[in-house]
């Protein structure tokens, strides 16, 4: 998955989020319900196109509630996210990552990410957006976002420090980011896409095998 949280985040400095209110069992269906419904009409709708209000109408649940379990538009994306993230993990890890080596395998899970966002360009979309929130909530669901992603991606990577998984894994991130915008915005083709990745995976991973040896 390309855009799925910024690895970057994760190395930011974040304020801890403010404590989750204790909700009745009602409180967490409506809450479940507008996320639901989000995530619906991300799957058909591009992000700048959906309106609180909607959601609102769609999910049954009055727009003040909304906004009192979800203080933005963005803050209310970042679980709809959040959700796409963990089906993308269960994906990768029902259906292990083909190679023989780190290199094979990264490559596998990063063109997996792309495919994805290749699918439902609206979902990277609506990273670019909420990636940009600065609300202290959101930036700890965007942390754990990234840890989410890294973890899923680091899976590729057998025998290899912690350390320098987080930095290889941070750069393909980005990289794939910047390619995976081009694409959208039509300056790429798609196969050029592929191709570029799989190339910086070759070299970040070969890279670190040889300062190793």
């Amino acid at each position: 998955m390309a855009r799925v949280a910024r690895v970057t985040v994760e190395r930011m400095a974040v304020p801890s989020p403010t404590s989750t209110p204790l909700r009745s069992k009602a409180q967490e269906s409506r809450r479940a319900r507008v996320i639901d419904t989000a995530y619906e009409l991300l799957l058909t709708t591009p992000y700048e196109r959906i309106q609180m209000r909607e959601i609102s109408e769609e999910s049954g649940v009055a727009l003040a509630t909304v906004y009192r379990y979800f203080s933005s538009k963005e803050v209310l994306f970042l679980h709809v996210l959040e959700r796409w993230v963990a089906n993308f993990d269960v994906r990768v890890r029902s259906r292990p990552l083909r190679g023989q080596t780190n290199a094979t395998r990264l490559i596998d899970a990063f063109t997996r990410g792309i495919r994805a966002f290749q699918r439902m360009p609206q979902f990277f979309a609506a990273f670019e957006v909420v990636e940009r929130c600065t609300d202290p909530v959101a930036v700890a669901v965007l942390r754990e976002l990234a840890s989410q992603i890294n973890a899923t991606y680091a899976t590729a990577l057998v025998g290899v420090d912690e350390g320098t998984v987080g930095d290889i894994i941070l750069i393909c991130n980005s990289v794939m980011n910047e390619l995976v915008k081009s694409w959208t915005l039509g300056h790429l083709e798609i196969e050029e896409v592929n191709r570029l990745m799989e190339r910086t995976v070759l070299l970040l991973v070969r890279g670190a095998e040889t300062a190793v040896s």
